[in-house]
C-alpha cells in the first residue's frame, strides 16, 4: 500500500511540475497574435489538473488507511 501512495505521489509531482512549466508557457502567450498558443496551454494545464483530481481520488482513501492503522498504534 505505501508503495502505491509513493507512485501516487510521484505521478501528481511530475503533473505539477508540468503545470508550473505550462504556466511559465503561458506568459510568452500574452498578445492577441498568440491567442490560440494561450488557449492550448490553458487547455494543457486543465488535463493536468484533471489527471491529479483522478490520483487525489485514489489517493485519499490510501492515506486515510495508513493514518487510521497508525493511530491504533
Amino acid at each position: 500500500m505505501l508503495i502505491k501512495i509513493c507512485d501516487l505521489k510521484k505521478q501528481k509531482i511530475k503533473l505539477m511540475e508540468e503545470i508550473y512549466k505550462t504556466t511559465l508557457e503561458q506568459s510568452q502567450y500574452l498578445n492577441p497574435e498568440k491567442v490560440d498558443e494561450l488557449l492550448t496551454a490553458i487547455d494543457k494545464k486543465q488535463q493536468y489538473i484533471d489527471s491529479i483530481d483522478k490520483i487525489n481520488a485514489e489517493l485519499l482513501p490510501l492515506e486515510k488507511k495508513v493514518s487510521s492503522y497508525t493511530e491504533r498504534r
